[in-house]
């Protein structure tokens, strides 16, 4: 029961995060298509955003274990009497 728990926070806090990177991205697509017309003012800004994003998936971790990086494989049962299980993999970023 434990493990499914601490499987639930993974997944909840990797969608936090990826929410965050979402959030993120939508600025930079933003400022990409503004600027098409002011590009010297708007480039230090995009590339703030990537700043920002950057170490985001690099340094995600549960419990020591790095969430978004392309290493997450775990396997849940579904309960104690109920045959089969749920593997939860997050792809690398």
């Amino acid at each position: 029961m434990r493990k499914a728990i601490n499987d639930i926070s993974i997944a909840q806090m990797a969608n936090g995060y990826l929410e965050k990177m979402d959030t993120i991205l939508n600025l930079m697509k933003q400022l990409a298509v503004q600027s098409l017309s002011e590009f010297a003012n708007n480039k230090q800004g995009f590339q703030n955003r990537q700043l920002d994003v950057s170490p985001i998936w690099p340094s995600t971790k549960f419990n020591g274990r790095s969430i978004l990086d392309g290493s997450l494989k775990d396997t849940v049962r579904l309960g104690e009497t109920t045959p089969g299980n749920v593997t939860i993999l997050i792809a690398n970023m």
